[in-house]
């Protein structure tokens, strides 16, 4: 594909949007695992739901801070889109957040962008139309890819927790991305549903750790993670307030096709970073999180996913459903 000008600056920073994203999820998952070694009794909900209300409401400040005026004057239909995107994203990214508690980062990532096929799944359901052929196919290979990331057989048909919880996290993610484009919000802007956003998936998982927490133990153990602060910093700043400011200001310069597309760059960049940033944030941290291997059956799984988002994404060429200003972890 040819891009003239500032479309090809778009498309270089909606890449790097993916990328910010793929950093959040070995970085998550260090977290995750330095608290069990560290205090295995703690509930590993407490962890996920400590991480992402932390994320999302130090990144609804900053937001806020950078943009004053788009608190001023914010009208209904901007408060309705903001707390629905929120509530469905706090809820998308706490299971997911927990799934990486038990899946690889690598992994994670692949099975995340299933939201890519539920979403047309969804449109002929409400349509009640029969799926198209190019649906099929997508369908197939996603469910084909999910298998064989999570290392299932045929003779006990059975997922493991962590890519459960991360594909009920897509789920989720495709309501997100059905509800911010609902035709009655097209006038809203964008940094204000951003700031509203951000302070509602907070609190959807603030209320999670507060209950599974046990008692003032588990935070005060938790809070003696070596270099806790600025892991949540980078997945403040990086991974979260960074790639949305991004995203909102150049998605709009691709069609939704193209965006598509760049945004299936996610797990493959996740999957690259997996190859050997854990051995290094292992050492930063002080715990066991082994750099991975690509084995075969995480590049013929993800290959799969991929593969089934780039059909529907080229093959559904102006369908009412668009891409958008949403992402994984």
């Amino acid at each position: 594909m040819s891009f003239p000008g500032h479309e090809r600056r778009a498309v270089a920073l909606l890449a790097l949007t993916a990328f910010l994203w793929a950093i959040s999820f070995p970085l998550i998952r260090v977290l995750s695992l330095a608290q069990h070694q560290h205090s295995p009794e703690i509930s590993s909900w407490f962890v996920s739901s400590v991480i992402v209300t932390s994320r999302f409401l130090l990144g609804g400040l900053v937001v806020a801070l950078l943009s004053p005026r788009s608190l001023q004057a914010i009208t209904r239909s901007e408060w309705s889109q903001g707390l629905g995107l929120g509530l469905l994203c706090g809820i998308s990214i706490l299971w997911q957040v927990d799934g990486l508690s038990y899946s690889p980062a690598s992994v994670s990532a692949f099975i995340t962008q299933g939201y890519c096929v539920w979403i047309p799944i969804y449109v002929c359901l409400r349509s009640r139309r029969v799926p198209s052929g190019d649906l099929l196919i997508s369908t197939g290979l996603v469910v084909a890819g999910i298998f064989l990331l999570s290392g299932a057989s045929f003779d006990s048909l059975h997922l493991g927790r962590g890519e459960l919880e991360t594909l009920l996290a897509s789920l989720f993610c495709a309501a997100q991305i059905l509800w911010l484009e609902r035709p009655r919000f097209e006038d809203n802007r964008s940094l204000t549903i951003t700031v509203i956003m951000f302070f509602a998936a907070g609190l959807v998982a603030a209320p999670v750790a507060l209950v599974s927490s046990g008692g003032p133990g588990a935070w005060t153990q938790l809070l003696q993670l070596p270099h806790l602060t600025e892991l949540m910093v980078v997945l403040t700043l990086v991974c979260t307030v960074a790639p949305f400011l991004l995203m909102n200001q150049f998605q709009k310069f691709v069609t939704a096709t193209e965006a598509g597309l760049i945004y299936c760059c996610e797990p493959i960049f996740a999957s690259l970073l997996a190859l050997f940033l854990p051995g290094i944030l292992a050492g930063w941290m002080g715990t066991h999180y082994p750099n991975e291997t690509p084995t075969a059956p995480l590049l013929l799984g993800g290959g799969l996913i991929t593969a089934a988002n780039i059909w529907i994404q080229v093959r559904k060429g102006s369908s009412p459903v668009r891409a958008a200003n949403v992402g994984p972890a």
